[in-house]
């Protein structure tokens, strides 16, 4: 199905089980549906006009409930107002299959939900969500209750399917709210990422966003993971003014508050940010060695996100305040962590510390320092079990990010076990090397 709003029309419309703007709904819970997802895809084009869209559990504007229809939605210009219930205001249905991708240029958007997400996926929706917002002013809330809450922008409570959220130049204004509380044990869903509960992996993308302000959920994060999610979430913010406000907890069963940037409480794997992980480890090498210090980089995979984004965090500051000698790639592998440090050691006797983009290559470099009987300050990234193994037995360095509500996480509880902070922005395991 191809929807078509045109230039300066006004609508109104609503819905129910079936998407109020876009596709009906194809079952229940006692009757779900049968067809592979993908199968068919709705397409809805909104041009420069004013429209106004309700529903029930199915999207305002997207997919119905349980719907498996892959949805495209693009909104350019004009001003909307969107809200539903338990799916998304804009996205996909309570319980929907397919994938959806939305793309919103320069307009002003307004989407509420009472249980579910304003922008992004449903509650307990399955399909892979792409969400790309540039230029304008978007107001996201998500809803919930005393048990689960939805994203403002992201995954709603529940969902499995992966989210990409990507808030790039000439965004004027985002406010986002995740929504739900605690008050019976459960907890919210973050203001930018995912929803409670959340088993998708989620990527966020902040590049020049000229105002972005978000508030999670009760636990919740403000950008970053919901309370309790599954999955991993990496963060990464290139520009823009951000005020980010993780969720308190309401109830005594919740035994963690959600981070202003980064884990939601109660999460069970990894939230990175990456380019301020990368920060960190040059500001801490400044910190305990000095400005100046001759240091060495072991990079990752040439080209991959990660080893790009880590790498640049990194040199924001180390090609300011240290001095690097010299940077090689060790493909995020222990043993050509060994290798290439040992050769960077033998070519470079003056380097005083190694920052590793990875934990893998950081034991390698550990060995490569002991071997050579020199003491090398070294910095790992991600929170392995060997490499928090390494920092607890003297190998590696940490350091805790102070405030828990204005950047990072310092501590997390993951059951009721309270998880000491070590290596850049873990979920479990918060901050530095």
């Amino acid at each position: 199905a191809d929807i078509t709003i045109e230039r300066n029309s006004t609508v109104n419309a609503v819905g129910g089980s079936g998407a109020a703007i876009g596709s009906g709904s194809e079952g229940d819970v006692f009757s779900p549906p049968t067809g592979d997802p993908n199968t068919f895809k709705t397409i809805i084009r909104i041009t420069d006009s004013n429209v106004t869209a309700s529903s029930g559990p199915s999207a305002a504007i997207g997919s119905g409930s349980y719907s498996t229809n892959a949805t495209e939605i693009h909104i350019n210009g004009g001003k909307i107002k969107a809200s539903n219930y338990s799916g998304s205001a804009i996205g996909s249905g309570d319980s929907a299959k397919g994938k959806t991708g939305i793309y919103i240029t320069g307009s002003n958007v307004t989407a509420t939900a009472d249980i579910g997400t304003g922008i992004g996926s449903g509650t307990s929706s399955s399909g892979e969500t792409t969400i790309d917002i540039s230029g304008g002013t978007v107001t996201a809330m998500g809803g919930g209750d005393g048990y689960d809450g939805s994203a403002g922008i992201g995954a709603g409570s529940h969902s499995t399917g992966d989210t990409h959220i990507t808030l790039r130049d000439g965004v004027t204004v985002v406010e986002a709210k995740g929504g739900g509380n605690s008050s019976h044990g459960g907890g919210g869903g973050a203001g930018i990422g995912s929803g409670n509960r959340a088993k998708g992996n989620t990527d966020i993308l902040i590049k020049g966003a000229t105002k972005v302000t978000a508030k999670g959920g009760s636990t919740a994060a403000g950008i970053g993971s919901g309370n309790g999610s599954n999955g991993s979430t990496i963060i990464n913010i290139e520009g823009g003014t951000i005020t980010a406000e993780g969720g308190g907890k309401e109830n005594g069963s919740c035994q963690a508050s959600g981070a202003g940037i980064g884990a939601g409480g109660n999460t069970l794997n990894k939230t990175i940010i990456n380019i301020k992980g990368g920060e960190m480890a040059a500001e801490y090498i400044v910190s305990k060695l000095g400005e100046g210090t001759p240091v060495a980089e072991l990079e990752g995979i040439p080209g991959a996100s990660a080893s790009r984004e880590r790498g640049q965090g990194f040199h924001n500051i180390a090609d300011k305040k240290l001095k690097v000698l010299a940077k090689q790639s060790a493909n995020f592998d222990r043993s050509q962590g060994l290798t290439v440090s040992e050769n960077i050691l033998q070519a470079n006797p003056d380097v005083k510390a190694i920052f590793a983009q990875n934990d893998e290559m950081a034991l390698g470099a550990i060995s490569a320092a002991k071997a050579a009987n020199k003491q090398i300050f070294i910095i790992g990234f991600d929170g392995t079990d060997d490499g928090v193994k390494a920092v607890k037995d003297g190998d590696a360095v940490k350091v805790s990010v102070e405030g828990a509500h204005t950047e990072l996480k310092v501590e997390v509880f993951v059951g009721n076990e309270k998880k000491e902070a070590v290596l850049a922005a873990d979920a479990n395991e918060v901050v530095v090397a």
